[in-house]
């Protein structure tokens, strides 16, 4: 059995003020909810154009478009110019979700007991987030 935290994304752009917490500790503005909000829409909401004008914008060659592989944020290079949300046709990418500096949401390893949730999960007003326990990839929702 593996553990994950789910985000429904229709959940959580009702919120704009992002007030979930987060305790990861490698980041001093913890923002792991924002990661995973982030790799849910390059994975499932973009649309994966031929010619990414996300890409064809970015000036500082942050965003990638690999073959067989969804784009993808460099954040070593991102300098939070915005020109890939100004860019996208599609509306897909916010400010919110290419934020400059990420977290990799690392699901409060070590810092949890076997029966408790992430911080995340219980602070999120919307119950946008979900903590679950399954033997198999959770498949994303029909869009």
């Amino acid at each position: 059995m593996k553990k994950y935290i789910l985000l429904d994304i229709a959940k959580c752009s009702v919120c704009k003020s992002r007030v979930c917490q987060c305790s990861y500790p490698y980041h001093s503005y913890n923002r792991g909810p924002d990661a995973l909000a982030e790799s849910l829409i390059f994975n499932n909401l973009c649309k994966q154009c031929e010619e990414p004008p996300c890409v064809r914008s970015c000036t500082k060659d942050a965003l990638e478009k690999a073959p067989r592989v969804n784009i993808k944020r460099h954040n070593a290079r991102c300098i939070d110019c915005n020109s890939c949300v100004l860019a996208c046709p599609f509306g897909v990418l916010t400010r919110q979700a290419t934020a400059y500096l990420a977290s990799k949401c690392d699901l409060c390893a070590g810092r949890l007991l076997p029966e408790e949730k992430p911080i995340c999960v219980l602070t999120c007003p919307h119950g946008a987030l979900e903590y679950t326990e399954t033997e198999k990839n959770p498949s994303p929702p029909e869009i």
